[in-house]
């Protein structure tokens, strides 16, 4: 750990391991908690922590963005907005962990709605090809408290851009409304995001055309029948 007068300079060129170590701290001497870790493979470039305590007086790191990502001047910014949430009871790195507490779409449905349908579904097999085929791609990795009610209806519009039929899209959005309503009920998850998607309108009309044999034999009942 090395305290130093943090620059955009130095942040700029000569963010490096130095002899020796494969990870060092460059700690700001102005003392707000602020340094930038610096890592033998990083190219030259680093990551902002902000160093605290937390209520019981443990030391915590919070990651505050990438060198390549934010000037010097914005993470002393950001810096200075946490230290005043910490200061008025904030613990970013509880918060942080809770929200990664939280399952993904993909964990919700392999390890409980997968096995809930096996049980209680004749046709589960088709929930598992659409989840499969379509909804993994786009939702698969998100947390249950990630997955918007926006991004849900742009999914939804994608699947008719696609060519697949209103019945077949609205089937995917029936298949996420479902797992989503189990999540709220096995209190994963505090709200349906998916529960007020419009469907599409079904059109299961069939347009079929008679043939010169059965026109005839129309007209002749037409005629015929009284």
């Amino acid at each position: 750990m090395a305290i130093i007068k943090l620059t955009q300079h130095l942040i700029d060129h000569s963010l490096h391991t130095y002899a020796g170590p494969s990870r060092v701290e460059l700690v700001s001497d102005e003392r707000n908690g602020l340094y930038v870790e610096v890592r033998e493979s990083s190219n030259g470039n680093g990551t902002y922590y902000l160093r605290y305590k937390d209520a019981n007086g443990k030391s915590c790191h919070q990651k505050i963005g990438r060198t390549v990502d934010m000037s010097l001047a914005m993470a002393r910014t950001k810096v200075k907005a946490l230290k005043a949430e910490i200061a008025l009871g904030a613990d970013p790195r509880a918060e942080e962990k809770s929200r990664k507490a939280v399952i993904t779409l993909d964990e919700l449905f392999t390890d409980h709605y997968l096995p809930y349908v096996k049980q209680h579904k004749r046709s589960w097999d088709r929930d598992e090809e659409l989840y499969r085929l379509r909804i993994k791609a786009v939702f698969g990795d998100k947390r249950l408290n990630q997955v918007t009610r926006l991004q849900i209806q742009t999914f939804h519009s994608g699947l008719m851009t696609e060519g697949l039929a209103a019945a077949t899209a609205n089937h995917h959005i029936k298949l996420i409304r479902h797992m989503l309503n189990l999540a709220v009920e096995w209190e994963m998850l505090d709200k349906n995001p998916a529960s007020r998607i419009h469907m599409f309108a079904e059109d299961n009309k069939v347009e079929r055309y008679m043939n010169d044999i059965q026109l005839g034999n129309l007209l002749e009942v037409l005629r015929t029948d009284s």
